[in-house]
């Protein structure tokens, strides 16, 4: 049997903190979550690939409550990014996942920048990425 390996990280912030950030606006979204019947985990597994977070739950929660709670989270995602100048993602981490956490967390983007040398040599480098197997 073959061995496998997928290198992996994310910038993370707690839930406590989304809340104290924008209170109103993760209410809203905990409420229609709770009142479709499904949770932030759920939410976040819908998200983790990119995909259209709308039509991933549709099937699960109906047409409305689906636009409904895809609405309150890009409010969420936009009051947030408005607050802090970074942009948040609710993602999730499955059984497959070996981390520092289990079930859903928020990733945080724009986090990192170049420095003024990066600026300088941008179209010279490129970063490189690889796993090592054991």
């Amino acid at each position: 049997m073959g061995m496998k390996a997928h290198a992996a990280f994310a910038d993370t912030v707690t839930n406590e903190f989304v809340k104290e950030t924008c209170p109103k606006y993760l209410a809203k979204l905990q409420e229609l979550l709770d009142g479709a019947d499904i949770d932030l985990d759920y939410l976040g597994q819908s998200n983790h690939y990119g995909g259209d977070l709308e039509n991933e739950i549709t099937e699960e929660v109906g047409e409305k409550a689906a636009m409904l709670i895809n609405v309150a989270y890009q409010e969420l995602q936009l009051e947030f990014h408005y607050k802090t100048g970074l942009d948040l993602n609710v993602k999730f981490w499955d059984e497959d996942c070996e981390g520092q956490t289990e079930g859903s967390y928020w990733e945080v983007e724009g986090i990192y920048g170049l420095t003024p040398a990066g600026i300088a040599n941008k179209g010279n480098f490129e970063r490189q990425d690889w796993t090592t197997f054991g």
